[in-house]
């Protein structure tokens, strides 16, 4: 709270003096961010989301807005910083923001074409470039759940769904190709940590073509992609034990973090990968995770994964406990497609109203809402001590096929 408190007193000095505000005001609204987010506090936290923005696009209309890719050519050394340093930062929390209040802000960090496709360079030069850029691929990907949900209208004289969802497809192929080729060429030069941050890159990248590719389909395509589920959990097994280490010293400054790099694509992998083994896998390694990201958390994301898992497993109609074989699926019409989590306990501190959507008869079908009380207990990382609770307004799951709970 003292920090909180300097953090005002600094913004009112600085807003008042005119030269260097911009930067200032920036930072403390990041600083406000996080400290809402630890509280719980949402909508506190998507307005300070809202002001940063709104300060980071003020200063664009006197400036310019992006032309260049990410990085390069800024007319001042304010606006590099605002752009390279501030607003990367205030991107990767909006998007988070996004997939639960699904308000839409839109905030790219590249230039977009017409059809508000970014536009990336032809190579990536580095891999913070290459991070931005995956990041608004993110945002526009996102375009294409909320229109699913009907939150995000095209405009059909303009831009069909079809034709966005072609152009988002090809740009996600494209930074693969782009990536790949970066990597290669310092493959010599990377230290440990920038390799550790090439895996981290490549697995986010590797979740969100799965869902830009099935998701975006007419029809249920997930199942296709097993080979793609299985390499990411290769990836993330490699990460886990880079950065949770058991009685590594840094353990418990991760219990909070505002990258996004591990729950996020391991929640799109088991939700929607209805294969045992590697679904199965992908749970265990949500539990190898003691840290929160943003508005993620990852046990609470577990359990709630764990009950869409055993639901759609229930209609293949095993004896209880008995794991499916590896070629045994749960039929279509049993997929949990979306699911919903109240913004605060129902029943008890630690109980919260749990909404799934199924589609009885298919994509084209009426939703179906099945309602449940769950518990989801407020633990710290040592999953001992009570520790600040994280609440989330009502959400569906995104684009790649999720809906992440705090």
């Amino acid at each position: 709270m003292q920090f909180y408190n300097k953090a005002i007193k600094e913004i009112t000095k600085r807003a008042s003096s005119g030269a260097g505000a911009f930067p200032v005001v920036v930072v403390a609204c990041i600083a406000f961010i996080c400290f809402e987010a630890l509280y719980g506090r949402l909508e506190a936290a998507l307005n300070h989301v809202k002001s940063g923005i709104n300060l980071v696009r003020a200063h664009r209309k006197t400036h310019g807005q992006p032309s260049s890719p990410w990085g390069q050519s800024y007319s001042s050394f304010q606006s590099s910083f605002l752009e390279t340093e501030l607003a990367p930062t205030l991107s990767t929390i909006n998007t988070s923001i996004r997939e639960f209040s699904q308000i839409d802000v839109h905030f790219p960090l590249n230039p977009l074409d017409d059809e508000g496709i970014p536009m990336f360079g032809q190579y990536f030069r580095t891999l913070p470039e290459a991070g931005v850029a995956l990041l608004d691929l993110h945002n526009a990907g996102l375009k294409l759940f909320q229109s699913s949900m009907g939150v995000y209208q095209f405009d059909e004289n303009e831009t069909t769904t079809t034709v966005y969802i072609d152009r988002v497809q090809c740009a996600v192929t494209l930074w693969g190709i782009n990536f790949e080729a970066l990597v290669e060429q310092n493959q010599t030069r990377w230290t440990e940590e920038e390799k550790h941050a090439i895996e981290s890159l490549r697995l986010t990248w590797l979740t969100m073509k799965i869902g830009v590719f099935a998701g975006g389909n007419a029809d249920d395509t997930w199942d296709e992609h097993l080979y793609d589920f299985k390499e990411a959990v290769r990836i993330a097994t490699f990460l886990i034990p880079a950065e949770h280490a058991e009685h590594d010293p840094k353990l418990y400054l991760q219990a909070f973090s505002y990258e996004r790099s591990l729950i996020d694509p391991l929640t799109t992998i088991a939700f929607k990968c209805r294969w045992p083994r590697v679904r199965r896998q992908a749970l265990d390694l949500l539990l190898r995770i003691r840290q929160r990201e943003y508005f993620f958390d990852a046990t609470h994301t577990h359990i709630v994964l764990s009950r869409i898992m055993e639901m759609e497993e229930a209609s293949l109609n095993l004896p209880p406990g008995v794991i499916p074989p590896d070629e045994l699926l749960p039929p279509a019409d049993a997929r949990i497609h979306y699911f919903t989590v109240t913004a605060q306990p129902v029943l008890g501190s630690d109980v919260y109203g749990v909404t799934f959507l199924k589609r009885d008869n298919g994509n084209s079908s009426a939703w179906h809402f099945h309602r449940e009380n769950i518990r989801l207990p407020a633990i710290d990382a040592d999953n001992t001590t009570p520790r600040l609770r994280q609440v989330v307004s009502t959400s569906s799951g995104d684009l790649f096929g999720h809906s992440l709970v705090a």
